[in-house]
């Protein structure tokens, strides 16, 4: 596919797996129905979670696909939602989306997570389902800012084999340029099963050592990406 090809809305995208402690979460992507547990998700955020995630916006993408893009529309936009299984019912722990640029193969992102579902793997998914959808839109780069002080997120983009670099005109953000190709872009290699599932052991002896260490060791790290 070159460049020049037109951007389109991605097939439906569903993933389901297990954190580290056998709780079933499903990654799908956003539907009308989820506004008002979107809108709880944000309402739960610390003053200081919405400053990381909020920053900047991100125009265009609402909670549910808009449909095909042709002349003269919006250009495409999609959200996924992370909702975990809970015995009392599900609940929406976890949001990221991307938004195509008026021109070119390129768009731009942002996720979020509730705080008691940080480090137990949803964000690095989330973020392998933002690359995944982007690019099966016929986006060939995603962008995003992430402020300097959101170590979590700029450590989980050093883990992918994200590099993100200073931004020319704000000494608080950190740009980060992520390449969409399926044969050598940073993020391609959670592709792979066998990382992808050296990850979830990592994610797992860690929530471990969470648990071990008692509550308070369960510091609030938000898992925001904006690109």
């Amino acid at each position: 596919m070159s460049s020049i090809d037109p951007l389109r809305e991605p097939e439906p995208y569903v993933e389901r797996w297990y954190l580290p402690d056998r709780t079933p979460v499903t990654i799908r992507t956003a539907r009308g129905e989820d506004e008002p547990a979107l809108g709880r998700l944000v309402l739960d955020l610390t003053p200081h979670d919405r400053r990381w995630r909020f920053h900047g916006g991100i125009a265009g993408a609402g909670p549910s696909p808009r449909g095909p893009h042709t002349g003269g529309e919006r250009p495409p936009a999609t959200g996924l939602v992370a909702i975990a299984h809970l015995r009392d019912g599900d609940r929406l722990i976890a949001d990221a989306r991307w938004a195509a640029d008026e021109h070119g193969p390129q768009g731009e992102g942002a996720l979020m997570v509730a705080a008691p579902w940080r480090r137990q793997g949803v964000a690095t998914r989330l973020l392998i389902g933002l690359q995944r959808t982007a690019f099966d839109a016929g986006l060939r780069i995603l962008r995003g800012s992430v402020m300097v002080e959101n170590t979590p997120m700029l450590s989980l983009l050093v883990r992918c084999g994200i590099d993100h670099e200073p931004d020319r005109g704000d000494p608080d953000l950190r740009q980060v340029r992520i390449r969409l190709d399926r044969s050598d872009h940073p993020l391609q290699v959670l592709f792979r099963p066998g990382l992808l599932r050296r990850l979830q052991r990592l994610a797992t002896r860690r929530a471990a050592g969470a648990c071990r260490a008692g509550p308070s060791s369960e510091r609030s790290s938000r898992s925001v990406v904006r690109p």
